[in-house]
This record gives C-alpha cells, sequence and structure tokens, in this order.
C-alpha cells in the first residue's frame, strides 16, 4: 500500500480510538500522544497540553510531580521510539490540514508566501506561555481559546446530541473560541500545516526527539539526484536534502512518495538504503 494510504487510514483508527468515548468507553488515564482537547465528551484519554496546565496548577498540592513525571515519561518515551511521527499519522489537527492540504497549496503559490523558517520557534514560546499562564491565572488558560475545543469537543458533541436527542447548552466561550477556530481555519487555508509549523505547544515538545529517534527519514546521498521534488511537496517546508534529521519532520511520508529514484525512505536501514547503489557522477 502507498504511505498515504497506510497514513489516512491509521489517522482515521486515531480518531476513532480518541473518541470511542462515544461508545461507551470510559476514561483509560492514558495521556494522547497528540493534540486533543481536554474537553471532549467522548474523549479516552487526556489533552497532554491539558495535563501539562493541570501539573502547573497543582504545584501546591504536591501532585504536579507525579502528573509531570508520567507526562514528560510517558511522551518521552514514545517519542524516542517515533519522534513526531504521531504529529503525521494520529493527531486529528493533522488530519484537518492534510484533507485541505490541495487548497492551501494552492493559495501558497498564489499569495507567494515565504518560507518563514524562524516563525517556527513560535511555538516554543507558545509552550512557554501555556505554563506561565497556568501558573499566573490558576487554570487552562490556553483551552480558552485553541481551536481543539471547535475541533474535537463541540463539533463531536453537536454531532451525537443530534442523533441521540440530547440536549445541548454553549459555554460562555463558545463565541470567542469559533472566532479564534475561524482563524485556524483561514491559517491552514493559506498556509500549509501552519498550526503544526507555528502554534502547537506539543509539537514544540516532542520536536527535539527527532533528533534522537528510532525512526527518523533516511536519504540515500549517492542515490540522490537533487531535484529538489521532496522539498517541494513537503507540507512542513522543510529542505529535504540540506535539513537532516529536522525536528520539523513529522514522518509524513510525503517526500518518499514523491522521490522519482526512491532515495528516501522511512523504515529502511541506513546500510540498506546504500548497499549496492551506484555512486553519482
Amino acid at each position: 500500500m502507498r504511505i498515504r494510504s497506510l497514513r489516512m487510514a491509521s489517522q482515521i483508527l486515531f480518531l476513532i480510538l480518541s473518541i470511542a468515548g462515544i461508545f461507551g468507553i470510559g476514561m483509560t488515564g492514558l495521556i494522547y500522544p497528540f493534540f486533543f482537547c481536554v474537553a471532549c465528551p467522548g474523549a479516552v484519554a487526556n489533552c497532554p497540553i491539558g495535563a501539562l496546565q493541570y501539573a502547573v496548577m497543582g504545584l501546591e498540592s504536591g501532585a504536579w510531580l507525579k502528573l509531570t513525571l508520567y507526562l514528560f515519561g510517558f511522551i518521552a518515551f514514545l517519542s524516542v521510539i517515533f519522534g513526531r511521527a504521531f504529529c503525521g499519522w494520529a493527531c486529528p489537527f493533522g488530519a484537518l490540514q492534510d484533507l485541505l492540504s490541495p487548497i492551501s497549496k494552492r493559495n501558497n503559490r498564489f499569495f507567494r508566501i515565504p518560507r518563514m523558517w524562524e516563525a517556527r520557534y513560535m511555538k516554543y514560546g507558545i509552550l512557554g506561555l501555556v505554563i506561565v499562564a497556568a501558573w499566573a491565572f490558576n487554570t487552562k488558560w490556553f483551552c480558552l481559546f485553541d481551536p481543539g475545543g471547535m475541533v474535537t469537543a463541540t463539533i463531536p458533541t453537536l454531532t451525537v446530541s443530534r442523533f441521540t436527542g440530547k440536549e445541548w447548552a454553549s459555554g460562555e466561550y463558545l463565541v470567542m473560541k469559533s472566532i479564534y477556530s475561524l482563524v485556524f481555519l483561514i491559517g491552514i487555508l493559506i498556509i500549509s500545516r501552519a498550526w503544526c509549523r507555528f502554534i502547537c505547544p506539543y509539537g514544540a515538545i516532542v520536536a527535539p526527539f527527532n533528533k534522537v529517534s528510532v525512526l527518523h527519514l533516511k536519504r540515500d546521498s549517492v542515490r540522490c539526484i537533487d531535484c529538489n521534488r521532496c522539498t517541494k511537496t513537503c507540507p512542513m517546508n522543510i529542505d529535504v536534502v540540506k535539513e537532516e534529521r529536522s525536528a520539523e519532520c513529522i514522518l509524513c511520508g510525503r517526500c518518499v512518495e514523491e522521490c522519482p529514484v526512491s532515495c528516501l525512505d522511512l523504515f529502511a536501514s541506513e546500510k540498506k538504503m546504500t548497499k549496492g547503489n551506484p555512486k553519482k557522477h
């Protein structure tokens, strides 16, 4: 099967597993290894950013230490193995952006948007603000405006209530969430994977693990013909040829499928890729 088909199947499977609470499955006590709204009524695990805010808010109770160790221990364990693969293969926000990517690609060419490479560091600043705001205001500040509430909580709730006949009452932050969700939608329609590249605080947590993860993109420099088709198709706007083990790579495999000489792979070992390849002249 093509990588794209496998990734789509994976995204659908993880979405079903994420909202399995709709089917009567209770909370598991686990933490999602991807971004998800903590308020989703069908969720079976905890949002990592929600758990982080709870940990900061629990500084005085002493419970923060256990939650923090569990959160980062669990994320680190998975990220050392898979890197940012969950961003490309499991996250519902990533799936939505993939669905809209044909539009964003056309708009990107129309507006001639530059690489904005430095803007990738903005998500690290947002991660810092999430921590500071949770401590300063003793509330899940980030959850008040992030579009996750709309995508993975409000919409599923409305869908379920429509078919079950249960009454649904809007919260006081619905208007604000709707505005931010509209801004988010416009952003990802104009810039490919805008949320992942510039905003997502969970991406900021797991990005450094790409440098050491077992699963990573391998490039055979001997076979490569420097056509740059991999770079042009990358949704994270990475220069695949020059940026080895980029922290921004979500291991989506688009570059692997686009390569005309099969010099890129996610699963093959470096030895297997270089063995028997002819030298470039």
